[in-house]
């Protein structure tokens, strides 16, 4: 197998999980999927498939593993425009990650699921009852939905506290429970301190997630908030000290 084979097998494994974990959050954040197609519906906040742009037969391959015809790079372009989930999320070169025992377990399950699934096949050709979900199988779905209802009851800046190690995971929470970009808003001292630590956190993999004229406006950013900082600092350091 050549690199580049390797490297696509990744990204469609990479793609099933992303996706069924954006499909899955999309339901348990709002008992449902809302309308099941694109056309009409690409601003509609209550439709996963219309937001995100993506039919229901091109979702359903992607999930269950198979290539489709997405062209993803156009596709994820226009998404991160949209959504602010990096592109790499929606091509696969990279994986949102939950905590460690759903992460672990992802490819189990996947062999459970898609064996249940050519069960059922061969059940419905030979009109033979449908099999039931494995005790695995059903563990884990159930362990995947108390994760992500979990973080639906917490809200949005609990789960950016007890996430900010896992950018990917708080953009896809924040669109999809919010329905817009995620901003910083700063409106303390508190929150200040909070986006001193996250910027700290931005390491060179993470930065690598992100296009070149994102990182040359983080750039033009940084400098001016060195600017206005230096400012401040010499302005109090230039006051007289107050007598006592």
């Amino acid at each position: 197998m050549t690199v580049n084979e390797c490297n696509k097998s990744d990204y469609i494994k990479n793609r099933r999980i992303n996706y069924t974990i954006i499909r899955r959050m999309w339901d348990v954040f709002n008992n449902g999927i809302g309308a099941q197609v694109v056309k009409g519906h690409e601003h509609d906040k209550e439709s996963l498939m219309g937001t995100f742009e993506i039919s229901k037969s091109k979702l359903n391959e992607i999930c269950d593993a198979y290539e489709g015809n997405l062209h993803f790079n156009t596709y994820s372009k226009r998404m991160e425009e949209k959504t602010g989930i990096p592109q790499k999320v929606f091509t696969g070169e990279i994986k949102i990650s939950l905590n460690e025992d759903l992460d672990k377990n992802w490819e189990k399950y996947f062999i459970f699921k898609d064996r249940l699934a050519e069960k059922r096949a061969e059940a419905k050709k030979l009109k033979k009852p449908i099999p039931a979900k494995d005790d695995f199988q059903k563990t884990f779905e159930n362990d995947l939905f108390n994760y992500l209802n979990t973080m639906n009851q917490k809200g949005l800046k609990a789960v950016l506290l007890n996430n900010n190690e896992n950018l990917n995971l708080f953009l896809v929470y924040n669109f999809i429970r919010e329905k817009e970009k995620y901003y910083l808003d700063i409106a303390s001292e508190e929150d200040f301190d909070h986006t001193v630590d996250l910027l700290n956190k931005v390491d060179i993999d993470k930065m690598e997630l992100f296009n070149n004229d994102t990182l040359e406006r983080y750039l033009d950013t940084l400098k001016k908030q060195y600017e206005l900082a230096s400012a401040v600092l010499v302005y109090r350091n230039r006051k007289p000290k107050a007598k006592g």
